[in-house]
C-alpha cells in the first residue's frame, strides 16, 4: 500500500474550509484533470500540446505555469497544487504553491465607543514621547551653555523651525501617509515588507527593502533605549527646581529606580498599560496647555512662530552657540521623537485611534507648550540662562510646581512605554519572519493580535536604558545621542514607503514623486543634521543598529546555508520508494502508533525520517509531516490555515500557517484539528504518539576563511541561545531529537 501510494500522484485543492482532499489518482488521470483545467482556462495552452511530447514534460510544464500564473482560475490564493512523485519515480518531489494572498481578510470596524476607548488606551500607549518631548526640546535649542542670550529672532526660528516639523513629520507623514501602508492593520517597518512580499516585488528590490528595514527595526530599538531614560531624567531634573540642593547623582538614582519599574510591569500588556496610562498622559497634555497658553497670553506675538520664513532662515543662521542653523536642526528633531512609534504601535488599537489621539489632542497640546516655553523666554531673554535645562518647570509659580513635577514624572514614564511596545511590536514581526532568532513571544491580549511581549527583549532594553541613565547622567548629554536613532526610522520609513507606492502599489511616477522630493528631503535634511552628534554621544544608536543589522544578516546567511544543506542531503521520493519496494525482509519494521515529524519545508522527506530508516529501520504505521510556517500577512483566516495532503491512508502532510503578528498554534491543537482530515482509523489524539525533530549544527569547511568561520560559530550560538521550540510549541519531554552536522 505505502509503495502504491508514493508511486501515484496526489492533487490537493484548498480553497475553501479545511481543504478537498482528493487522493489515489494515478498519473495517468492527474494529466487528465490538469489538462482539462488548464484547457478550459486559457485556450492558449492547446497551440503548445504539440510541442509537449511526453508526460513527464507535460507536468514540469503545468508545475512552471501554476508558479507564473497569478489568476485565481489557475491559483487562487491560498491553494496548494501537489505534485508527488512525477514519471518514473525520477527527481519526484511536491511541489506547494506558497499562500500569497487571502489568507486573511481585515475587517476592524469598531463602534463609536470603541474607537474612544482605544483612543484613550492608545494615548497612553504611543504618544508618550512626542507629549513628554517639551520637557527638553526647548532648552536644548536655546541654552547655548556659554551664558549668551537668545535674541528675538532665534527663539522665532526655533518656534517656526519646530511648528513645520510638526506639520510636515507626524501630522502629515505619520498620520496621513504612512498608515495607509498598514499590512492589514500591522504598522512597522517589517510591516512594509510583508506588503511587498505580498505584492510579489522584484527579488532585488525586495532584498534592498528587507537590508533597509534590518537598519530601521536598529534604529527603533536604539530609540526604544533612548527614549526611556531621555524622558524619565527630563522629569526628575524639575525636582532640582524646588530643591536645588538636589546632586545629579541623586536624580540619576532616582530615574534608574523609576525605569526598572517600567520594565517590570512590561508584562502587564499594552492593553493594561495603556488604560492606566491613558488617563495621565491625558492630564498631563491639559497641563502643559494651560501653561503655554498662559504665557502666550503675556506675549501674543510668539504666533510669528507660524511664518516659514523664520525656519528658512533660520537654518542658515550663526545662533547664540555660535553654531549654524543646520546643526540646531538635531535639536528641533527632538520634538519629534515617537513620531515612528505612532506607526509601530498602530497594529495595538487601529488607525483610526492612533489619528484622532494626535490631532485632536496630542498636537495642540505640545504645539501650545512649545509655543508657551518660546514666549516666556521672549519675555524674559536672560531666564534662557538662568533655567538651563529645566525651562518647562518655569512656565508656572512655585505652588503649582510639585503637581507639575508629578504629573510630569507620570508621563515620563508613559513616555518610556510608547517606544518600548514599538519595539516589542517590530521584534516581534522580525522573528515571525525569521529575520531574527526565535524568541518567546508572549500575547497580552487575545482581543489584539498586535500586542506583544518578549521577555529577552525587554530584558535587552532595560539593561542598556540603565546603563546609559548611568553613563550620560544628564538629559542635555542623551539629546546628542537620540537624533541620530530618530532621524533614522525617519528615513528609512519613507524609503520603505516609497518603494511601496512604486512598487506594491504600481502608482504612475506623477503620484508618488512627490512624497520622496518633498517628506523625503526633510528626513534626509534632519538625518545630515543630527550625524553632527555622533562624536558626542550620537555614536550609541550607530552601535546598537549595526548591531542589530549584523546580528539579522548572519542569522538569515545560516538558515539559509542550512536549507541548502538539508534540502541536498534530504530522503528523496525516488529514494523513498525505492527504499519502500524492497523485498519484504528488508522493509522497515512497522510499529503500531502514529509519528509526527516537524520540518520546515513543505515539500520532501524531512531529515529525521531518513535517519531513523537508516540507523533503527523502523518506522511507525502512521507519518504525518507537520510545518509550521510563516505566511507573508500578519494574521490568518481559520478557514485557510490548514492544508492537508493525504498521500495514502498512512501518509500525510499537514501544513500549518501562521501570520507573523500571531501566536504559534500548541501542537495539541494543530493535531486536535488536523485529526477530522485523516482517515477515520487514525485517532492522533488516543493512538501512541511519537514526535521527531531534526536539529541541525553548522560546521565551516576546512578551507574556510577566518570570517566564514566566525559567521558560522556566531549562528551556532544565535541557535543555542533562541527559544526552545519544545516550549514554544508545547512538545512532550519524550520527543526524539535526530542532529546532524551540516559542513558548510
Amino acid at each position: 500500500m505505502m509503495a502504491h501510494s508514493v508511486a501515484s500522484t496526489s492533487h490537493y485543492h484548498a480553497t475553501q474550509g479545511l481543504g478537498t482532499v482528493v487522493n489515489g489518482t494515478t498519473q495517468q488521470q492527474l494529466f487528465i484533470q490538469q489538462e482539462l483545467d488548464f484547457e478550459e482556462s486559457n485556450s492558449a495552452l492547446e497551440n503548445q500540446d504539440a510541442t509537449l511530447k511526453s508526460l513527464t514534460t507535460r507536468l514540469e510544464y503545468l508545475r512552471n505555469e501554476a508558479i507564473k500564473n497569478k489568476s485565481e482560475k489557475y491559483c487562487p490564493p491560498g491553494t496548494l497544487v501537489s505534485f508527488s512523485p512525477i514519471a518514473n519515480g525520477l527527481a519526484e518531489e511536491e511541489f506547494l504553491v506558497k499562500p500569497v494572498e487571502d489568507l486573511f481578510t481585515y475587517t476592524d470596524n469598531p463602534n463609536l465607543w470603541t474607537i474612544v476607548k482605544r483612543t484613550i488606551q492608545n494615548l497612553g500607549l504611543s504618544y508618550g514621547d512626542l507629549c513628554t518631548s517639551t520637557l527638553y526640546t526647548i532648552s536644548t535649542l536655546v541654552y547655548a551653555g556659554n551664558g549668551d542670550i537668545p535674541s528675538e529672532f532665534e527663539i522665532f526660528a526655533s518656534g517656526s523651525i519646530i511648528f513645520w516639523l510638526l506639520i510636515l513629520v507626524p501630522t502629515i507623514k505619520y498620520t496621513l501617509f504612512v498608515p495607509m501602508a498598514d499590512h492589514n492593520g500591522e504598522g512597522g517597518a517589517f510591516a512594509m515588507i510583508g506588503l511587498l512580499k505580498q505584492k510579489n516585488v522584484n527579488q532585488r528590490v525586495f532584498q534592498v527593502a528587507k537590508i533597509v528595514a534590518m537598519i530601521g527595526a536598529g534604529a527603533l530599538l536604539a530609540d526604544g533605549t533612548l527614549t526611556p531614560a531621555i524622558s524619565v531624567v527630563s522629569a526628575i531634573q524639575g525636582l532640582q527646581v524646588g530643591i536645588p540642593s538636589l546632586s545629579t547623582s541623586s536624580v540619576v538614582g532616582i530615574s534608574v529606580v523609576i525605569l526598572f519599574v517600567v520594565f517590570v510591569g512590561q508584562p502587564l500588556g499594552s492593553s493594561r498599560i495603556g488604560w492606566a496610562y491613558g488617563p495621565i498622559l491625558f492630564v498631563f497634555c491639559i497641563c502643559q496647555s494651560i501653561a503655554g497658553i498662559r504665557n502666550i497670553i503675556y506675549y501674543p506675538k510668539i504666533f510669528q512662530c507660524i511664518n516659514p520664513w523664520y525656519a528658512f532662515r533660520g537654518i542658515g543662521y550663526v545662533w547664540n552657540d555660535h553654531s549654524v542653523g543646520f546643526v540646531k536642526l538635531s535639536a528641533a528633531l527632538l520634538s519629534l521623537t515617537g513620531s515612528e512609534a505612532m506607526y509601530a504601535d498602530m497594529g495595538h488599537f487601529g488607525r483610526t485611534p492612533m489619528r484622532i489621539g494626535w490631532l485632536c489632542i496630542v498636537f495642540p497640546s505640545v504645539l501650545l507648550s512649545y509655543f508657551g516655553q518660546l514666549a516666556m523666554i521672549a519675555a524674559q531673554p536672560a531666564l534662557a540662562i538662568r533655567a538651563g535645562d529645566k525651562i518647562f518647570f518655569y512656565q508656572v509659580s512655585t505652588p503649582l510646581l510639585w503637581p507639575l513635577i508629578v504629573i510630569s514624572t507620570f508621563a515620563a514614564i508613559v513616555a518610556s512605554q510608547a517606544i518600548v511596545s514599538g519595539a516589542f511590536s517590530i521584534m516581534g514581526q522580525a522573528v515571525a519572519m525569521d529575520l531574527f532568532p526565535r524568541l518567546r513571544v508572549k500575547r497580552t491580549n487575545t482581543q489584539i493580535y498586535g500586542q506583544v511581549f518578549l521577555p529577552e527583549i525587554n530584558v535587552i532594553l532595560a539593561i542598556i536604558t540603565l546603563s546609559l541613565e548611568v553613563g550620560f547622567r544628564t538629559s542635555s548629554a542623551l539629546t546628542s545621542a537620540f537624533g541620530v536613532a530618530v532621524s533614522t526610522s525617519f528615513v528609512t520609513t519613507s524609503f520603505l514607503y516609497t518603494l511601496v507606492v512604486t512598487y506594491g502599489w504600481k502608482k504612475p511616477w506623477y503620484i508618488w514623486i512627490g512624497y520622496p522630493l518633498i517628506l523625503g528631503s526633510v528626513d534626509i535634511l534632519l538625518w545630515s543634521s543630527s550625524l553632527t552628534k555622533v562624536p558626542t554621544g550620537g555614536y550609541v544608536p550607530v552601535v546598537i543598529c549595526l548591531i542589530t543589522v549584523f546580528l539579522m544578516s548572519v542569522w538569515q546567511w545560516g538558515i539559509r546555508q542550512q536549507e541548502k544543506y538539508v534540502s541536498h542531503h534530504c530522503l528523496r521520493w525516488s529514494e523513498y520508494h525505492q527504499y519502500m519496494s524492497s523485498p519484504a525482509e528488508e522493509l522497515p519494521c512497522r510499529v503500531q502508533g502514529t509519528g509526527i515529524f516537524l520540518t520546515s519545508s513543505v515539500y520532501g522527506i524531512p531529515y529525521p525520517l531518513k535517519a531513523i530508516l537508516e540507523k533503527l529501520h523502523v518506522l511507525p504505521r502512521v507519518l504525518i509531516f507537520v510545518t509550521i510556517r510563516s505566511a507573508p500577512v500578519p494574521f490568518v483566516d481559520e478557514d485557510v490555515r490548514f492544508h492537508l495532503i493525504r498521500y495514502s491512508p498512512s501518509l500525510y502532510r499537514l501544513v500549518v500557517n501562521i501570520g507573523y503578528a500571531e501566536k504559534v498554534l500548541h501542537m495539541q491543537e494543530v493535531l486536535r484539528t488536523a485529526e477530522v482530515q485523516l482517515t477515520p482509523d487514525i485517532q492522533l489524539l488516543h493512538d501512541p504518539l511519537s514526535f521527531f525533530k531534526g536539529r541541525t549544527e553548522l560546521k565551516p569547511r576546512k578551507d574556510a576563511n577566518f570570517i566564514h568561520r566566525s559567521m558560522v560559530r556566531l549562528c551556532n550560538i544565535l541557535k543555542h541561545v533562541s527559544a526552545n521550540i519544545d516550549e514554544v510549541l508545547g512538545l512532550p519531554v519524550d520527543t526524539l531529537e535526530i542532529g546532524t552536522v551540516a559542513v558548510i
